[in-house]
């Protein structure tokens, strides 16, 4: 089973690395044109940068699954003697991976900009990234691929409307 999930896994990154290197520029380069462009309040700047990390996981994630979406790779992917909870396990492992990767990559970022992390609004941007993309992946596995796209917009409102309520 270890074998199955890092091959997987290594066929989910390996399957879009454009779409996983545009997600880090995106955590790098939204902040950046978002801070320079308006006048947003300091303590708005903290959530914004993980939120910048989360919208770009999710671009990375919901690319692997609109490629695995296929009828062709799912009939390839029908024939591996792999099983459906492998499949399942190996892509939330790798969403949580580059939700991680992102935000530490947004905390980098902040540092750069001089928006210092408080070590809470970090741990809860990791949590609020992971807790979406487990939503997101358990409406495209049910549902498939078009249903999750909704998801992003309703779970970004509820983890912004949550970011202001915890500031506020």
């Amino acid at each position: 089973m270890k074998r199955n999930l890092w091959v997987l896994m290594k066929k989910d990154i390996l399957l879009c690395p454009a779409w996983l290197i545009l997600g880090v520029a995106l955590t790098i380069a939204m902040p950046i044109y978002i801070i320079s462009s308006i006048e947003l309040p300091s303590v708005l700047r903290e959530p914004m940068l993980i939120l910048c990390a989360i919208c770009a996981g999710n671009i990375a994630v919901s690319r692997i699954c609109y490629i695995e979406d296929n009828q062709a790779v799912k009939t390839l992917l029908a024939s591996l003697p792999v099983r459906k909870k492998e499949l399942i396990l190996s892509r939330y492992i790798v969403a949580v991976a580059i939700v991680i990767i992102l935000i530490i990559v947004a905390a980098l970022m902040g540092l750069l900009m001089g928006v210092a992390i408080n070590a809470a609004v970090l741990w809860m941007g990791i949590v609020s990234g992971i807790l979406y993309e487990t939503i997101y992946l358990m409406l495209y596995f049910k549902w498939g691929n078009n249903v999750a796209q909704y998801a992003f917009v309703v779970i970004i409102v509820i983890i912004a409307g949550a970011s202001w309520l915890l500031w506020f």
